[in-house]
């Protein structure tokens, strides 16, 4: 009995090493590096100027567009709206 669960216990081992899921789980391509993280990414000045900047990009962009532009732009974009859904509120096609 203690032979034949051994045996029994090794063969599935054996299954188990060679099988294509196994092969999958090894990659033997090269480690890609750890992300580094910089200090001024922490540093809270930093963040909030860079969010002006991308508020500021954003009102630039505003101000180019025409109005069914940016009655478009916004739904679409900020609040995850259809095309279908913008065109039957503004009553365009």
């Amino acid at each position: 009995m203690k032979a034949y669960l051994v045996k029994s216990v090794t063969n599935r081992c054996i299954n188990l090493l060679k099988s294509a899921r196994k092969r999958r789980e090894i990659y033997i391509g090269p480690w890609l590096p750890k992300p580094q993280i910089t200090l001024s990414e922490q540093n809270p000045m930093e963040l909030v100027v860079k969010d002006k900047a991308i508020s500021y990009a954003f009102l630039v962009m505003l101000n180019q567009l025409n109005a069914v532009e940016r009655d478009v732009f916004i739904p679409r974009e900020v609040l995850d709206y259809s095309y279908s859904e913008i065109a039957q509120a503004l009553n365009k096609s």
